[in-house]
């Protein structure tokens, strides 16, 4: 083990924080330094640090671990907080333990909080004790040494060096070979006394076996070959034996192996006959149903017919339903056409109407014959135009219709008034036409 750098804060009488790296080149190219000052410098205080990190105590004190003691004698006097930090390296490896410890609110006045510490290996950062867990099995297989073996070989504390003068030889040749890495030699000689004890006891064992033994006549050699010959027979009888036992075995389990397979297979037969038998009644089930589908087919087949009739009648109202859709989409085009019409008629009917109005008029003040055969050839021509419409809208509207019933009341009235104009101008003709009179009147 080396320590490497040491840090502290607030540890007995030094206050404040302290860091000491002893990797540093006053340090290295040295080898050998000392610590000194006067009597409560801080001297011992420095080791504790080290043993403080390392394991959570020291040679002379013991911190409080728990709030329920108001004192700590490794704290410094009025102090808030206290951390005791030791970088050290072990078989080539790095590690910062760690011990700190502070009050309540961080106020010298506070309850003393729980310890905390830690230990990491700082190649990778892995933390080898968490908080809260034990650090004594982990230090002491890394260090392989105890805080007592610690304190009294590698840090001696004050006026401590001659208890380890005074220590028995076995705990110095303990402390010792961990110090030195000795300690392998003692396991090969435990393991080289053992191995040898062991030896020497089976060369005692086979030494008396030797002695114990007693050589044999040439006739009791005879008769032991005789009975080596014996059991040689013996022992192959036994071994045809044993083949033939072997032979019988495999066909006794070749038999029950064959015996399970026709047990599964009968109970596979016994769970397909069942399958069948439900299969059986599930058929006879069905034909049955069948039986009675094909009764009530009979029944259903009258009716299947005049379903079919029906169905034929109502595709033949569908198509009459279609046609007179077709028919009555025609007759509103044709009944639009005929309102059109109806509407010239009327409009054609006032017009004559009132041209007859105008003709007799005209005819009350106008005594020349010429404006008289004009006005009649032109009321002829509204009187034709009139008939015309009236032919065309009699094919398309109903007697019933008051309307058109109206406008034939309407042109019988016209037709009259111009019977009375044409036997109102005959009766000034003298005995003539009026198709002479428009001669004459065309010729002046």
């Amino acid at each position: 083990m080396k320590v490497k750098r040491i840090q502290l804060k607030n540890l007995a009488s030094l206050r404040g924080e302290w860091d000491i790296d002893l990797s540093h080149p006053a340090y290295v190219t040295q080898g050998i330094f000392c610590i000194s000052g006067p009597t409560g410098a801080g001297k011992s205080t420095l080791l504790d640090a080290i043993t403080l990190a390392l394991f959570g105590m020291t040679p002379r004190t013991r911190p409080s671990a728990t709030k329920d003691s108001g004192q700590n004698e490794i704290m410094s006097k009025q102090a808030a907080s206290c951390y005791a930090r030791v970088e050290f390296e072990v078989n080539g490896e790095t590690y910062l333990s760690t011990f700190e410890q502070h009050r309540a609110k961080k106020q010298a006045s506070g309850a003393l909080q729980p310890i905390v510490r830690s230990l990491v290996r700082l190649s990778d950062g892995v933390k080898l004790v968490q908080k809260g867990e034990s650090h004594k099995d982990v230090f002491e297989q890394l260090f392989q040494i105890r805080f007592e073996q610690f304190t009294k070989s590698v840090l001696l504390p004050q006026g401590s060096f001659s208890d380890f003068l005074k220590a028995s030889v076995s705990d110095r040749a303990a402390i010792l070979e961990k110090l030195t890495g000795t300690q392998i030699y003692s396991i090969l000689s435990r393991e080289a006394h053992t191995t040898y004890s062991l030896l020497k006891k089976e060369i005692t064992q086979l030494e008396d076996l030797a002695q114990s033994a007693q050589l044999l006549t040439p006739e009791q050699l005879i008769e032991v070959d005789h009975q080596l010959v014996t059991v040689a027979v013996q022992i192959q009888s036994q071994l045809d034996n044993r083949e033939n036992l072997k032979h019988h075995l495999s066909q006794f389990e070749d038999l029950k192996a064959l015996k399970l397979r026709t047990e599964q297979l009968e109970a596979q037969i016994q769970a397909a006959k069942t399958v069948v038998f439900q299969r059986q009644k599930q058929f006879n089930q069905c034909e049955t149903t069948i039986a009675q589908f094909v009764q009530q087919e009979a029944k259903l087949k009258p009716l299947l017919v005049e379903v079919r009739k029906i169905d034929e009648q109502i595709r033949l109202k569908q198509e009459t339903e279609s046609q007179l859709a077709q028919q009555l989409s025609h007759s509103e085009t044709e009944l639009r056409e005929a309102n059109l019409k109806h509407s010239q008629a009327q409009a054609l009917h006032q017009e004559t109407t009132t041209k007859i109005c105008e003709g007799q008029a005209q005819l009350e003040q106008h005594s020349t014959l010429k404006d008289l055969g004009a006005q009649l050839k032109h009321l002829k021509a509204l009187l034709f135009k009139a008939q015309e419409v009236r032919a065309a809208s009699g094919s398309l509207f109903p007697l019933k219709d008051t309307s058109f019933a109206s406008l034939q009341e309407s042109q019988a009235k016209g037709e009259a008034e111009v019977k009375r104009i044409e036997v109102w101008i005959q009766s000034r003709l003298n005995g003539r036409s009026i198709e002479e009179l428009q001669n004459q009147i065309e010729t002046d």
